[in-house]
């Protein structure tokens, strides 16, 4: 933690006027939690703030430690207790990242070792108005929206640090930190199938409202669908299918031939590990596919697969342990261009029900396709309130 308090000492007027404005939103944050402890379910205000410290002990670019920061609240209103429609909700997220990512300057992956690297920014991330209908088996929304938070999501990968696996690298959907606008539909057809489609604006930026570029002279479209099918064999998984596309020229990546689209597929399998006499201990895995034209895509299939134990110490329930492999399988058209593969392990330890900490730590083969390889450790912490 020292070291987190010199790189604090050491920040910008501007980087305190974000720390004080993470100050002001946990102040009002609060009293929003207050307000809901006090049975007014009308507005519901989430906060998290997630800290990455970093180091790159071997390998990349060069040695050294950075420091990222990201802020994330949201404000969700329920239009039927507020008294406006029914079956309702209105979203607003606000999001604030800031700090040194370890990727560009320090390590130079493909991969992105980090799910909140980016560069600084301070934006209304997501804004949009959610409907359900058919008792609940239907939901719309439409608004500036994450597709990320909707398609392409490996469940038990969630608590995982590296980027590819929250999202395949080749899969580009609209996301962090450039979300826009967009609409979705999720159908449920019973317990156990689900269908959602979405077309968003393919140009988003984070910073703006989305206006400016899904109206303007030459927009792009980015369109996904995706079918999910729960089952019960062995133990409880999910099974879901995928495919995209996205407008606007593309040049292969020899340079002799452009196209007007790009498009792709991806395949996700959750899966629930039988143990016995496990005294409550859960043991997930899961495994991720994602494939598109190598001739315009520098990732032309990505491969990764992990296990998620929860519940391992049996005086620490919140706990979990995560060991997982991520492999970027690089065009053949790029020459010399080697297959990156991040292996990642970490535990995730729960010191309060809205704190916790993370030890992490990846090694990263032929890193951003080179022969070099790369060892990176660190912790995550975070801080969170719903």
């Amino acid at each position: 933690m020292a070291a987190v308090s010199g790189y604090w000492g050491k920040r910008s007027k501007s980087m305190k006027k974000n720390a004080l404005l993470i100050v002001v939103f946990l102040i009002y944050t609060s009293i929003g939690v207050a307000e809901d402890s006090n049975d007014c379910k009308m507005l519901k205000t989430d906060y998290c703030y997630t800290g990455d410290e970093f180091a790159n002990y071997s390998g990349g670019i060069k040695k050294g430690h950075s420091n990222r920061n990201n802020l994330n609240i949201s404000i969700t209103i329920d239009t039927e207790k507020a008294g406006l429609w029914k079956g309702g909700e209105l979203q607003l997220n606000y999001e604030n990242g800031f700090g040194k990512g370890i990727t560009n300057e320090y390590v130079g992956d493909l991969q992105v070792l980090s799910n909140i690297d980016a560069h600084d920014f301070s934006q209304i991330s997501e804004y949009y108005v959610g409907q359900y209908f058919l008792e609940g088996r239907l939901y719309f929304k439409i608004g500036k929206q994450d597709a990320n938070n909707d398609f392409n999501v490996a469940e038990p990968a969630k608590d995982f640090i590296n980027s590819s696996f929250g999202l395949m690298p080749n899969v580009p959907l609209p996301t962090f930190p450039n979300p826009s606008l967009g609409i979705t539909g999720t159908l449920s057809f019973h317990e156990t199938m689900s269908l959602g489609a979405g077309i968003y604006d393919g140009k988003g930026k984070g910073g703006s409202w989305g206006f400016s570029t899904a109206f303007c002279p030459d927009p792009e479209k980015c369109a996904v669908m995706e079918y999910g099918i729960s089952h019960g064999f062995f133990c409880a998984g999910k099974l879901k299918i995928g495919t995209w596309y996205h407008s606007g020229k593309y040049a292969s990546l020899r340079g002799n031939k452009i196209r007007s689209s790009n498009n792709g597929g991806y395949l996700i399998l959750e899966q629930k590990i039988a143990i016995p006499n496990n005294n409550g201990r859960c043991l997930k895995s899961f495994f991720q596919y994602g494939f598109a034209p190598g001739e315009f895509n520098e990732i032309t299939n990505y491969i990764g697969f992990g296990l998620r134990f929860s519940r391992l110490i049996g005086v620490r329930p919140d706990d979990s342990f995560g060991i997982g492999i991520a492999r970027a399988g690089m065009s053949d058209d790029l020459a010399g261009m080697k297959n990156e593969t991040a292996c990642e392990g970490y535990y995730l330890c729960a010191l309060r029900k809205a704190v916790t900490i993370q030890p992490d730590i990846q090694y990263i083969i032929n890193t951003g396709g080179t022969n070099k390889d790369t060892l990176v450790g660190g912790i995550r912490f975070i801080l969170g309130m719903d």
